[in-house]
């Protein structure tokens, strides 16, 4: 008995060994393959992160009208983080935009970690913080102050609805066949799937409202109020689609950085002013310049105003002189 009792007992020990030795082999190829999966997902997120910012590159173009290339379509569910920085030791003045890249996967369709992040710090990219879908759609404009500031670049992955808007912006978005952007009068005429934009009336269906400045006045200037959000302020067409298309914290951070890269342009103007002087050919506008080098070393949207009304009378008198110190916008001049 007893000795059928102690051959009972090795081999009660032998199959829990077998079990333990089993289960850590497991786990092992588990963990390894999980470890394999996650580092091809990064390392792949990290591919489609850069080739996107690569895409973005023709967008910025150096025409001075609005331009919209094909959207990108995805294969999987995806999303598209993204970051604003307006100081960096690498980039003290121009600060940076940062992109990270994820796709769905697995049967439980779970959301790996971003990938590794993309920078640039030549790029101005208006967007929410998270975008999400398998189709993004990307539109850019031309940004002045007087001059050419840069390029503007809008990221979408939402359906968007515009009520009651004004006629350029139905012009010119639908001139661009953006697909993701439908216009219309009613506000029950939405689909329930669009983000409502609503313009110049106040409705708790709207996630986003844009008001003109001042009553009865065109939409040159004005602000952004989205739910739950800050409002921002806008000056001309190219950063109210800015205010409506990024979140609030994005835009202020480009604002930013627009600004210190407007007062970098001011000064080389100032110089070239400073050299057409010496050949008797004068400008006028130079006071100009020297107003907005003050407002745009620490620009806001709060300051937009201000200094959007400055570039204007400097297209005006810049228009008038006898040497023009820069291009102006195609429209600044009629």
């Amino acid at each position: 008995m007893k000795l059928a009792s102690k051959k009972s007992i090795e081999m009660s020990f032998g199959m829990i060994f077998s079990i333990i030795a089993g289960a850590v082999i497991i786990f092992i190829a588990i963990y390894a393959t999980a470890r394999f999966v996650q580092t091809s997902q990064y390392e792949l997120g990290s591919e489609s992160a850069k080739s996107l910012v690569n895409m973005l590159s023709p967008v910025v173009n150096s025409i001075s009208t609005a331009y919209a290339p094909a959207p990108i379509k995805f294969k999987k569910e995806t999303r598209i983080y993204t970051f604003c920085e307006t100081y960096t030791s690498l980039s003290p003045i121009f600060g940076r935009q940062v992109i990270g890249f994820s796709e769905q996967s697995g049967f439980l369709k779970k959301w790996p970690n971003p990938s590794a992040n993309i920078t640039r710090y030549n790029k101005y990219i208006f967007a929410e913080d998270v975008l999400q879908g398998k189709t993004v759609y990307i539109f850019s404009k031309p940004f002045y102050l007087g001059y050419k500031v840069d390029d503007l670049i809008y990221l979408s992955t939402k359906n968007y609805c515009f009520v009651t808007a004004p006629d350029f912006a139905e012009e010119e978005l639908t001139d661009l066949n953006l697909k993701n952007v439908n216009f219309t009068n009613r506000i029950d005429l939405c689909r329930e799937d669009t983000l409502k934009v609503c313009f110049d009336f106040p409705s708790n269906k709207c996630n986003v409202s844009v008001y003109p400045e001042g009553a009865g006045e065109s939409y040159e200037k004005g602000r952004v109020v989205r739910r739950n959000a800050d409002t921002v302020k806008y000056a001309g067409s190219a950063l109210m689609y800015a205010a409506i298309f990024s979140s609030p914290k994005i835009y202020e951070c480009n604002i930013k950085r627009l600004g210190m890269k407007a007062n970098e342009l001011g000064m080389i103007y100032n110089e070239k002013i400073d050299i057409v002087e010496m050949k008797e050919c004068n400008s006028i506008i130079k006071p100009y310049i020297s107003e907005i080098l003050a407002i745009s070393r620490n620009l806001s949207s709060s300051k937009l105003s201000a200094v959007y009304d400055e570039a204007l009378l400097m297209d005006e008198q810049n228009c008038k002189a006898e040497c023009e110190i820069y291009s102006p916008s195609a429209e600044a001049c009629f």
